[in-house]
């Protein structure tokens, strides 16, 4: 039996201590990315606090998803070489450790690997760096959108009685379903209705498009009465992914071979002859929608490159680019989405003869076909910013309800009790020391114009009242930017928000779950 004194007892805690602290400072850190989605390129853990990757070759590879372990209390930097590649390719990669909430990076650079003289052949360094709450995360490109997250949807709508789901075939390599939903009332009659077709992710990484066409079905499947009013005037075929073989490798573009090793932009390739497997499904489907006597009056592709702003495109052919009829339509709804979703960059008309627009045009020649991207930020001096404004999935899924409630809008549908929208919530720092302030932000819209009457943030459910930024606008009609300062005293600080008009509110994020809220570190 050991017998100790006072000053050996100190002595031997202190020792003891010290030992706990540096096996956790120098525990082992892993990098897997075994799973759905999961991709990172020759991943190299340098220890105690850097992980390596690359080189990361342009479109092939740019996309990153992975598991990280070991990482507790700890920052950890992470340095991912790219070959053929630009700045362009920057985005704010996101942190999960439940894959439901996410937080965004907040450190990050994205620089040429030699400066002087500027590189030719696109040699770039990404750098950044985060403080891990857990032992264990997920680090992504951004928030991504998996064939599991498709399966979810499809068990939760399949017994609403305005939805059939059904596929349009198997993919080539995995034999996985490309799954579309039809929405519509089935107590009124098809004879009438509007067609209304919306894809997305025709390449693989493209997960905002995922994200906007969920967002929509949530919407035309809800007990709203604008959703309830326009599935009676019109059928929805909607189907969120594309590529679903390239969405479960973990790419970014569309594989041409089973393991990814070859692949193809697919967005320009609907000209072609013979069609891709997947896009000869597309093909038939649509032709036999039609030979079935249904129509398709408006196509919207989704689209997203996760990294810059958002934008609506119409686009058109050369044979019919004088249609009055069409371009009036085109013109009409391409305003009631910008006037919905102002922070989206209304481009110019664009005459395609190689995408999906043309090719859905050769089959139903009046359809009025829209391009769009939905990116996880809200590009400089669209919502009163200089600098982008890190977006995250709760967002795109609110511009799924826009992009909705602006095709009701053009079929003579609207509300003037719509609840307002919450974007762009997040924190400046992700973790601090007992005592620090952060500040929690978030930005207030509404449709019709009105002031909130409360916009609140419930951190470990306790309700705050965040107040207007004194440097925002008041035009209710524009994004306008609400804060909260905070002080850290509790370990943990996740948080959701519920915004309301007076009329209406919204829980944000609407599924209950949380958001990561910073946590205390000492």
């Amino acid at each position: 039996m050991l017998f100790f004194n006072l000053k050996e007892k100190v002595f031997f805690l202190l020792m003891l201590s010290l030992t706990i602290l540096n096996n956790n400072a120098f525990a082992k850190i892993t990098v897997e990315a075994n799973y759905e989605n999961a991709h990172a390129v020759n991943p190299k853990v340098k220890e105690p606090d850097t992980i390596e990757m690359g080189p990361i070759y342009g479109h092939k590879e740019a996309w990153f998803n992975f598991r990280i372990k070991g990482v507790k209390n700890k920052k950890i930097y992470f340095i991912l070489r790219f070959y053929k590649a630009g700045p362009d390719y920057l985005t704010i990669p996101k942190v999960t450790y439940d894959n439901k909430g996410y937080e965004n990076v907040k450190e990050i650079s994205f620089i040429p690997e030699n400066p002087d003289p500027p590189p030719t052949n696109g040699e770039y360094i990404m750098r950044f760096s985060h403080i891990f709450k857990e032992d264990e995360a997920f680090v992504s490109y951004c928030v991504p959108y998996t064939n599991g997250r498709l399966a979810s949807l499809v068990d939760k709508l399949k017994t609403n009685p305005c939805v059939k789901i059904n596929k349009m075939g198997d993919s080539k390599f995995n034999k996985f379903p490309l799954t579309y939903f039809r929405v519509t009332d089935k107590n009124v009659s098809d004879k009438y209705k509007k067609g209304i077709y919306i894809m997305g992710r025709e390449d693989s990484y493209e997960v905002g498009g995922s994200w906007l066409c969920e967002g929509i079905l949530r919407f035309i499947t809800s007990n709203d009465p604008v959703a309830k009013e326009l599935i009676k005037k019109t059928i929805f075929y909607v189907m969120p992914i594309f590529s679903v073989d390239g969405v479960a490798g973990g790419w970014e573009n569309f594989p041409l071979t089973p393991d990814g090793s070859d692949y193809i932009y697919v967005t320009a390739t609907w000209n072609k002859k013979p069609l891709l497997h997947e896009a000869s499904l597309v093909s038939d489907f649509l032709n036999n929608l039609k030979k079935s006597g249904e129509s398709i009056d408006i196509s919207l592709r989704c689209h997203s490159t996760c990294y810059s702003g958002s934008d609506i495109q119409h686009e058109t052919t050369k044979e019919r680019k004088s249609d009055t009829e069409v371009n009036k339509g085109l013109n009409t709804l391409s305003k009631m989405i910008k006037d919905n979703l102002c922070w989206y960059n209304k481009k110019f008309l664009r005459i395609v003869e190689d995408r999906f627009s043309w090719f859905i045009i050769q089959i139903f020649p009046k359809v009025l076909t829209f391009a769009s991207h939905s990116d996880f930020s809200f590009a400089p001096y669209t919502v009163g910013n200089k600098d982008y404004i890190p977006r995250r999935n709760e967002d795109i899924l609110q511009d799924g309800e826009l992009f909705a409630r602006a095709i009701a809008k053009f079929y003579g549908i609207e509300s003037k009790e719509t609840a307002p929208f919450l974007m762009g919530a997040d924190i400046d720092k992700n973790c601090g020391k007992r005592g620090d302030t952060v500040i929690f932000s978030a930005y207030y819209y509404d449709l019709n114009g009105l002031p909130p009457s409360k916009v609140e943030i419930y951190i470990n459910s306790k309700p705050y009242q965040m107040s207007r930024d004194e440097m925002t606008k008041t035009d209710e009609s524009k994004p306008s930017r609400y804060i909260l300062k905070f002080t850290l005293s509790e370990p943990r600080n996740d948080y959701y928000l519920i915004v309301s008009n007076g009329k209406k509110e919204r829980r944000i994020p609407e599924d209950e779950y949380l958001l990561p809220g910073p946590f205390l570190i000492e």
